[in-house]
């Protein structure tokens, strides 16, 4: 199981340095209206972000990754904060919930 879990943190990396976030969250913020969008955004927020900041720094207890890189430099907190906000003030409980799993 292990295995699959470090695959899918890798995956996420990657997404993560490609810019992803950043364009996920305008787009979200771009079309407030669109419930289907803030569903399917606030889930993928979820997902993103799902463990990053709880890895163990690679100073600290000897992390298995090569590099320093580290997938939450690619959030911009001033950017993602608003948007979290905003769908935490949304009646719809599936934003709700995937938003609050996203904190």
């Amino acid at each position: 199981l292990d295995g699959g879990r470090d695959k899918s943190v890798s995956a996420r990396d990657v997404i993560l340095a490609a810019g992803v976030m950043n364009q996920l969250l305008r787009c979200l913020e771009a079309h407030p209206e669109n419930l289907s969008l803030q569903r399917i955004g606030s889930w993928t927020l979820s997902n993103l972000v799902e463990g990053i900041f709880q890895q163990p720094s690679h100073g600290k207890g000897g992390g298995n990754k090569s590099s320093d890189y580290s997938s939450s430099d690619e959030i911009e907190m001033p950017i993602l904060l608003p948007v979290l906000r905003r769908l935490l003030r949304m009646a719809d409980s599936e934003v709700l919930s995937y938003t609050c799993w996203t904190l």
